[in-house]
């Protein structure tokens, strides 16, 4: 019996030892992404304005039955500029942002967005690379600007791997819609009207990919671009021919999480971004009885559309002096193939509250079925 004992603590003295040693793997195993601009040269960013960020998800490890809750709840957490910080040993610094509209790029501005991921052996990790879409682009110098995902690992024992990408290419490819029956910017004698030029994205322009990361328990990784992507971006535009104030806004859901839906209040998230804000606005009169009115849009942009998604329309300011149908907000979603549905038409009809949805099914291969809508809600 002695004998039997002391085989049985030498077993688990092995195994322990095993255990620790493959623990030991991962620990060494170090993931770093540096996102930053090709060009560093600054008189070649004069007058510049562009932003990219990047997100970056851990993929779940093992079978939902071999996985706790908690384990499941911080692989859900997603690091990035807004949530610095994870339970899975991901950190994320800096910003990659130039912003030389004043001839001078702050110091801070030229240090690379980083990412990195301790013990990173024996998992899987998707990251986002998405364009930041500003105002601030359409009065640049718009000079194209390329920034390059760098991939390195390091196995803590000199080995390094190391793997870049960049988006497809935007040549001639604005960042914005800027059509004169789209955007008009008034100017008059005592100033301009300050227009919020932001929503009137352009859904041709290549803002947003993945790649896929996975990390063996040795920390060999292979690093891939996505060759498929599912995007799809939804505008919501006011309506033409409104001398009056009008609002509406636009949100758009996953039906199959439980993330908040991606809208003016929460305009970031690993599947949308929100930009601009849909309403007319009245300025003036400056002199005599002159107004001046100005349209603006909103969008989401959806980088992996596959599964369902609800586009939701609701009103912000009740406006019974254009109550019918040919003064209403109108919805449009363009695909990834450059399919636009639309336009959906959202009127109050005299309500004091409404809102107008509908829903699009994209499957796997990125074929999405013709927008469907939801019962309207009134009162």
């Amino acid at each position: 019996n002695e004998m039997k004992y002391i085989f049985v603590l030498h077993v688990v003295f092995l195994l322990s030892k095993a255990q620790n040693a493959e623990a030991a793997k991962k620990n060494r195993c170090n993931l770093m992404l540096s996102l930053k601009y090709q060009s560093g040269e600054e008189d070649e960013l004069l007058g510049e304005y562009h932003h990219d960020t990047m997100l970056v998800t851990k993929q779940a490890t093992a079978s939902i039955t071999k996985t706790t809750m908690l384990q499941l709840e911080e692989e859900a957490e997603v690091c990035s500029s807004f949530n610095r910080s994870t339970r899975w040993k991901c950190r994320h610094k800096g910003q990659t942002l130039i912003d030389n509209s004043n001839g001078i790029i702050p110091l801070q501005q030229m240090i690379p967005e980083t990412v990195k991921i301790r013990h990173a052996g024996g998992a899987q990790y998707a990251v986002q690379v998405r364009h930041k879409f500003s105002e601030e682009e359409v009065t640049s110098d718009r000079n194209p600007i390329d920034t390059m995902l760098i991939v390195t690992t390091n196995n803590g024992a000199g080995t390094k791997t190391k793997k870049k990408f960049k988006y497809a290419d935007n040549s001639n490819i604005p960042t914005h819609l800027l059509k004169k029956n789209a955007v008009v910017v008034s100017e008059y004698e005592n100033g301009t009207i300050d227009a919020d030029l932001n929503g009137w994205i352009n859904p041709a322009y290549n803002g947003e990919y993945f790649v896929d990361i996975v990390c063996d328990d040795d920390c060999n990784c292979s690093a891939n671009k996505r060759k498929d992507s599912c995007k799809v971006v939804a505008r919501l535009e006011p309506p033409k021919g409104v001398v009056d104030e009008y609002d509406d806004n636009l949100s758009v859901r996953k039906m199959d999480t439980l993330d908040s839906p991606c809208a003016f209040e929460n305009k970031d998230g690993w599947y949308c971004s929100h930009y601009g804000d849909a309403k007319i606005v009245v300025t003036g009169p400056v002199e005599g009885d002159t107004f001046f009115t100005t349209r603006q849009a909103e969008t989401v942009i959806i980088p992996n559309a596959i599964g369902l998604f609800q586009y939701n329309v609701a009103t912000e300011v009740p406006n019974v002096k254009y109550p019918f149908e040919g003064y209403a907000s109108e919805l449009f979603i363009t695909t990834n193939d450059e399919t636009t549905y639309g336009p959906y038409k959202h009127y109050v009809a005299g309500a004091t509250h409404s809102v107008t949805s509908y829903s699009m099914l994209c499957d796997e291969n990125c074929k999405c079925e013709k927008p469907f809508p939801n019962p309207t809600i009134q009162h």
